[in-house]
C-alpha cells in the first residue's frame, strides 16, 4: 500500500511542478517533468496521471480566472507539438473526457485550443 501512496504522491508532485512551469511559461521545465515521467512509466500512464490532470487543472483555473487562458493555450500547444504521434491521438481521447467549462462559448472547447 505504501508504494501506491508514494506513486500517487509523486504523480501529484509532477502535476504541481508542471503547473508551476506552465505559469512561468517554461518549456524546459515542462519538458523535464514530462521526460522524467516518460522515462519511468508507459505513455498511457503518463497521459492519465500527468497530461490529463494538468489539462483539467488548467480548465478549472480558466473557469475561476479568465486570465489563465494563456496557460491553457501554452500547454495545449506544448502537448500538440510534442514529438510522437501518440500524443496527438491521445488528445482526441482527452478532449472527449475533459469537462468543458464556459457554457456554449466555442472558444472554451479544448479542441479549439488544440
Amino acid at each position: 500500500m505504501a508504494s501506491l501512496e508514494s506513486f500517487v504522491s509523486r504523480a501529484k508532485r509532477r502535476v504541481e511542478k508542471s503547473l508551476r512551469a506552465i505559469a512561468d511559461v517554461s518549456h524546459e521545465r515542462v519538458d523535464a517533468v514530462f521526460n522524467e515521467a516518460s522515462s519511468l512509466y508507459p505513455v498511457d500512464m503518463v497521459t492519465e496521471r500527468l497530461i490529463e490532470p494538468v489539462l483539467i487543472a488548467l480548465g478549472e483555473n480558466w473557469r475561476n480566472r479568465p486570465s489563465d487562458i494563456a496557460e491553457e493555450h501554452f500547454y495545449a500547444a506544448w502537448v500538440r507539438n510534442r514529438p510522437g504521434s501518440h500524443i496527438a491521438v491521445t488528445l482526441q481521447v482527452l478532449a472527449s473526457r475533459i469537462p468543458v467549462h464556459g457554457g456554449n462559448d466555442p472558444r472554451r472547447r479544448f479542441g479549439h485550443a488544440v
